[in-house]
């Protein structure tokens, strides 16, 4: 099937239920993240989404650094490219974010979690959205809900950053 034809049909999982608009990318893989693994986790799924199967062991060994206890998200992106698929890492809207997953476009997002003046650093893939927020692999759970409110929250401590991952030669 061509691949046109595959994301037309996954964004096809938009529909109007009884709470309301939602919209949910089909086929972006779950990947259970193992520790500490949250950015090599989103760059697997959404790479394997993008047809290149790889695991997040493989993309760990690279990019992960023990000092950071984590990875950077422009070792994400020069690991993607390396690998042939075009990016673009920048800040955003949530707006933005959604045109990105209405054209098919799982978004890896860097969020902070944490509390206070401790930060906690964590990446979802965010395959969708509803009338009430925003849909996201969060390397724990499939497809969990995240208020607007939330999700913005969380986001903005984080910059409001995000890392797009397609297939080079489309734009």
């Amino acid at each position: 099937m061509n691949r046109c034809l595959k994301i037309f049909i996954g964004v096809l999982a938009l529909c109007t239920s009884v709470s309301g608009y939602a919209l949910e990318i089909q086929g972006v893989p779950f990947v259970r993240q193992e520790s500490r693994y949250c950015g090599p986790a989103s760059l697997a799924a959404v790479m394997t989404f993008h047809g290149k199967l790889i695991n997040q062991q493989t993309i760990g060994r690279s990019i992960y650094s023990e000092k950071l206890q984590g990875a950077l998200i422009t070792d994400l992106e020069n690991f993607a490219r390396e690998k042939g698929f075009a990016t673009l890492l920048n800040t955003g809207t949530p707006d933005e974010l959604k045109g990105f997953l209405e054209q098919g476009r799982p978004v890896i997002v860097l969020v902070d979690a944490g509390v206070l003046w401790l930060p906690r650093f964590h990446y979802l893939v965010l395959i969708g959205y509803t009338d009430s927020g925003f849909i996201a692999h969060t390397g724990y759970k499939p497809s969990a809900s995240h208020s607007y409110p939330q999700f913005e929250k969380i986001w903005k401590k984080a910059g409001k950053t995000f890392l797009l991952i397609y297939p080079s030669g489309g734009s």
